[in-house]
């Protein structure tokens, strides 16, 4: 028995897989690159900075925060930081302590 046009649709389920499945095999257009090295990505942090003389300089920093929980704010936090080792945290709450 032959059937008429079978192997036409065959042929063109055949071809759909084939292009379905050359999907997974085509190169991305970005090839992968390398992570760059711990130097690298400091030396660029560096010279972001403005060079490490200019990060050399910097001798202290003060973090604010405020203190929030789901009823308002409750407080406020600050971190001052010294060079070469100096760290001073205080907490004032909404009670005042």
């Amino acid at each position: 028995m032959h059937h008429r046009g079978g192997g036409c649709r065959t042929s063109l389920a055949f071809l759909l897989s084939q292009a379905a499945h050359s999907q997974f095999l085509v190169r991305p257009k970005r090839p992968y690159t390398k992570t760059p090295s711990a130097e690298k990505i400091v030396e660029r942090y560096l010279k972001a900075l403005g060079g490490k003389k200019r990060a050399a300089a910097v001798t202290d920093a003060t973090y604010d925060w405020i203190i929030q929980t789901q009823r308002a704010n409750d407080g406020r936090r600050s971190n001052a930081d010294q060079a070469p080792g100096s760290f001073r945290s205080e907490m004032t709450f909404a009670n005042g302590q």
